[in-house]
């Protein structure tokens, strides 16, 4: 398994236990709830950054995810010089 299929199993696992084993009212979809009331719009870019750049649907020249890590490792790779 590759090093990123570990870390979509770990997230998935932790989202799953996280859910399981929370307090009532406090899983992740009831805190999405919440934000939604208090900023939907804000929330719902969030989502859609979010989607669109796991979902590939967005070209990375405009993915700003994509240009936030790409420039990150692209620092790290130069002070590893």
């Amino acid at each position: 398994m590759t090093t990123s299929g570990r870390a979509w199993l770990a997230l998935a696992a932790a989202v799953t236990l996280y859910d399981v084993f929370c307090e009532d009212g406090e899983t992740l979809s009831e805190g999405a709830d919440r934000a939604l009331h208090k900023h939907p719009w804000l929330t719902r870019l969030a989502i859609a950054l979010v989607a669109g750049h796991v979902a590939n649907a967005v070209p990375a020249r405009g993915d700003p995810i994509h240009l936030l890590f790409s420039r990150a490792h692209a620092g790290r790779r130069a002070s590893d010089d």
